[in-house]
């Protein structure tokens, strides 16, 4: 009864992460006719739009199935010290990392200088759009559903650890990992299709989501993690602008 339990809840938080974002988007495309979503101002106006919508389904799922508060969601303040503890050895370890990235790449992989150009378009307005919407809204508008909402639902099914050498992962950690990566690989709906799918994103989203995965789980609060997402791609995007404009 408790293993059909689980594979339910699994199956459930997996369909919510993998397909609301692709719903809500179709959802929008009515009001998007309306706006000049190319403009700065109305791709700001539609991101927050649709990340409001995704929080506040995930936060209604969540309070309906197993009757919790958004503050046991993560919406709290709790180990405020524990949380910038773990930020500050985080951010300098991930923007060497992303140096060492962007190095090895630009001297030692072929190809990739369409790696960069497929994300980083040399021109001010998508740089504009990429740091509001990309560095400062998503990890507000994605930290609710792939950590909040994944981990509250099945915390109380699963306390399982996967045992990596001596380090211990919490399964939980591993399927909200699985789930952040799988949810930035472009497809469409109807028909089914993979537009794009990118192995080098996949891998480190996953290793990301399963980092602030833990940060949730140690602190109970979403702080630590929106915090670490957007350090984590503001560090990213911005070196990735810093190659596409002046070492490509």
């Amino acid at each position: 009864m408790k293993s059909m339990k689980i594979v339910l809840r699994l199956v459930f938080v997996s369909a919510v992460a993998l397909f609301l974002p692709v719903i809500i988007n179709y959802l929008l495309l009515l009001p998007a006719s309306y706006i000049d979503v190319n403009s700065l101002a109305g791709g700001i106006f539609l991101s927050i739009v649709f990340y409001t919508i995704q929080t506040g389904i995930a936060i209604i799922l969540v309070r309906s199935i197993i009757h919790t508060s958004i503050t046991e969601m993560g919406f709290n303040l709790y180990n405020v010290k524990l949380t910038f503890r773990m930020l500050r050895w985080f951010i300098p370890i991930w923007l060497l990392l992303v140096i060492l990235f962007y190095g090895i790449g630009l001297n030692c992989i072929a190809g990739f200088d369409a790696f960069v150009s497929h994300y980083y378009v040399t021109n001010k307005l998508a740089m504009q759009k990429d740091f509001i919407i990309g560095c400062l809204l998503a990890g507000v508008g994605e930290e609710p559903l792939f950590r909040g909402f994944i981990i509250t639902l099945l915390v109380p099914v699963i306390s399982e650890y996967v045992r990596v050498k001596k380090v211990k992962i919490p399964f939980v950690a591993i399927v909200s990992g699985v789930l952040f990566a799988l949810a930035h690989i472009e497809y469409q709906i109807m028909p089914f299709r993979i537009l794009y799918i990118d192995v080098i994103q996949l891998s480190i989203t996953f290793i990301l989501g399963i980092f602030w995965s833990i940060m949730f789980l140690k602190t109970r609060s979403l702080l630590g993690p929106i915090i670490a997402h957007m350090c984590a791609n503001t560090i990213q995007i911005m070196s990735g602008y810093i190659v596409a404009y002046f070492f490509i």
